[in-house]
């Protein structure tokens, strides 16, 4: 698939080229926003079309970055949809990019939670709970046995910290745990992803940074360069993963019309990033 001339692999040589070692992988070629204001395809891989030798030749690429992680589709996808067919479909796609992980041997596998219903019905958001303890314990099987990590990422309205706390707590496994969307933190809820990290410290998988303001208009922007970023505190965010003893990888979830201007905005966002962390040392 390719995105504004790019297939992925030639994406991967740019990003290794701009000198970056860690890379986030999502199997899907509809993430929908991509392109911000205007919706195009991603430069990814759709998992049902690619062929063994196609994983293979991406596997190859990937193996020069040290850390890699595989985030789940997100279109269309909840695993915690009363639609029985839905969430079937859902867990079959997420074991499918689990597997994948595996094939490209990265170390962690991010999943979007599973999400209720906005005004259902009562009782919809402890079934959602109780179906993403279910998914969760499977995948954290399946992690088990295969030395990877799995992570269910926060998605601002849902869940908030005491929820992700539970799912982790029912799941019961030191390779499951929570994949930190700092830029969501700020969407709904608990307005603080220092607190989140030192409440959840210990579960986290890996982390999403991205610039954050807030608009009287719109509420929350989020997926930005960090420069624009007036809500968090990138040194104690950075001291607090630190104290924790994160060692995951750190991903800048940016939104761009092409390749080099994302990997312009990740540039500069490490920047910020390395500045911070000499603040907070």
């Amino acid at each position: 698939m390719r995105s504004n001339g790019y297939s992925l692999p030639e994406a991967l040589d740019l990003g290794y080229d701009a000198g970056f070692r860690t890379v986030e992988v999502v199997p899907t070629t509809i993430q929908g926003n991509t392109g911000y204001p205007t919706t195009g395809f991603s430069v990814g891989i759709d998992l049902d079309e690619a062929t063994p030798q196609e994983i293979d030749e991406l596997a190859a690429s990937l193996a020069r970055f040290p850390r890699r992680n595989v985030h789940s589709m997100s279109r269309d996808i909840n695993i915690a949809s009363r639609n029985a067919g839905i969430a079937r479909e859902s867990v079959r796609q997420f074991m499918q990019c689990a597997q994948f992980a595996v094939d490209i041997a990265a170390q962690s596998v991010t999943f979007h939670i599973g999400l209720p219903n906005l005004g259902e019905q009562i009782g919809d958001e402890q079934f959602v709970i109780e179906r993403n303890i279910e998914f969760g314990k499977r995948i954290a099987e399946f992690a088990e046995n295969h030395n990877l990590k799995a992570g269910y990422e926060n998605l601002g309205g849902f869940p908030n910290i005491s929820q992700m706390q539970e799912i982790i707590d029912r799941v019961g496994s030191p390779r499951f745990g929570c994949h930190l969307d700092v830029g969501h933190v700020w969407l709904a809820g608990d307005k603080d992803p220092v607190r989140w990290v030192n409440e959840l410290g210990p579960h986290l998988v890996a982390v999403h940074v991205h610039g954050t303001y807030h608009r009287p208009d719109r509420g929350f922007e989020n997926h930005q360069s960090l420069e624009l970023d007036d809500c968090t505190d990138f040194p104690a965010l950075l001291a607090a993963l630190n104290a924790c003893g994160f060692d995951g990888p750190m991903i800048l979830e940016l939104l761009a019309k092409d390749i080099p201007t994302y990997l312009q905005m990740c540039q500069r966002s490490r920047d910020i990033l390395l500045k911070a962390g000499e603040v907070s040392a």
